[in-house]
């Protein structure tokens, strides 16, 4: 065959159309990586990989591969300029590709550190080289109060900040913020007397707020040249969903958890349901259970879904209770309720500079 025909045949497995990119899967891209055809498979692996990077089951392999078929090609010096691209808006760690495949493994990158990659790394170029950071956090307000405490007037400053994530970021919880403190204008070191955190969503996107308290800093303070500190974050990477026929007593089990529909009563113009869900084993101390059982689905008997307001009444760590209230003309038949199975948790960074005080 003609080195012009070859190369054009080339060009279309590389240049997919719309179409074709929508529809590669998995298996199309690793036929293409056995049949020898490296440089193709590299593009539909990283297609993958762009498309679906929340879908783990399939971006993670993809990824794996990606690494891989770059490793085959080590002694291209073009294929080692690509590379140098797509690990560094792929990866957090560095690759060798001429590193000998760790013991009983068959590919250079772990399906554990693949994953967290495309959870918790940015894409962003102008987030390089933290990478991690997939939140940009701004100030939200800087407010002064002074308390008389054991006699003694002391000013607080309280510091909110708001982080807002790229697109993708879903389901988050966020907990624990460490290592807080501010650098003042006078370059001394002030450690936060006290720092929290929530997370929330708004139309597909996950904000985290902080909030960092700051006890007698100097009176002529009027600036923070720096505001740094670390959060505990987890994302939700699966589910488990299981459903049950709506009546009194009926529960069903989850990996560290049970769930128990435990009143349904008929009111006036309402019913009303009261769900309970219960942590056991390991996780049945500590923290109030947070977002867990949120999906909450009430069905027909037609598998149409019904409207409903959900409450929480009580939340004790080891168990909380929800209400799901709907019309009294609406027929209940089935509950569904999605519960993760699997979590991501990673501990991002946040910086603040030149923050004027009030």
């Amino acid at each position: 065959m003609r080195p012009h025909i070859i190369l054009g045949l080339l060009l279309a497995i590389v240049s997919l159309p719309a179409e074709d990119a929508a529809t590669l899967t998995f298996d199309d891209a690793k036929r293409l990586e056995q049949d020898g055809k490296l440089r193709p498979a590299i593009d539909a692996y990283r297609t993958i990989i762009e498309r679906d990077r929340r879908d783990l089951g399939q971006a993670a392999p993809a990824l794996i591969r990606l690494v891989d078929c770059y490793r085959q090609l080590k002694n291209d010096e073009a294929a080692a300029t690509d590379f140098a691209r797509d690990a560094g808006k792929f990866l957090s760690r560095p690759v060798n590709l001429t590193d000998d495949l760790p013991f009983g493994e068959t590919a250079l990158l772990s399906l554990e550190h693949a994953k967290e990659d495309l959870l918790w790394k940015s894409w962003d170029p102008g987030q390089q080289p933290h990478g991690w950071s997939r939140f940009a956090f701004l100030l939200q307000s800087a407010d002064e109060s002074r308390r008389i405490q054991k006699g003694v007037r002391t000013s607080i400053l309280t510091l909110s900040l708001q982080g807002k994530s790229e697109p993708g970021v879903i389901e988050l919880e966020a907990s624990r913020v460490s290592a807080c403190e501010a650098i003042g204008e006078d370059d001394e070191r002030y450690p936060a007397a006290s720092a929290s955190a929530n997370a929330s969503e708004s139309s597909g996107q996950s904000q985290v707020t902080i909030w960092a308290r700051f006890q007698g800093l100097p009176p002529g303070l009027k600036r923070i040249k720096k505001l740094s500190g670390t959060i505990a974050m987890t994302q939700v990477v699966a589910y488990t969903s299981k459903d049950l026929a709506i009546k009194e007593g009926a529960s069903c089990e989850f990996n560290d958890s049970t769930l128990t529909i435990r009143q349904f009563r008929q009111e006036a113009d309402v019913i009303t349901m009261t769900v309970e869900l219960r942590r056991h084993g390991e996780r049945a101390t500590g923290s109030q259970i947070r977002g867990e059982a949120h999906q909450l689905t009430v069905t027909d008997a037609e598998g149409q879904k019904i409207q409903s307001v959900q409450s929480m009444s009580t939340n004790d760590g080891e168990k909380c209770h929800y209400g799901l209230h709907f019309p009294r003309s609406s027929k209940p038949a089935r509950l569904t309720c999605r519960m993760p199975n699997e979590m991501s948790s990673h501990d991002v960074t946040f910086t603040i500079a030149d923050i004027e005080l009030p």
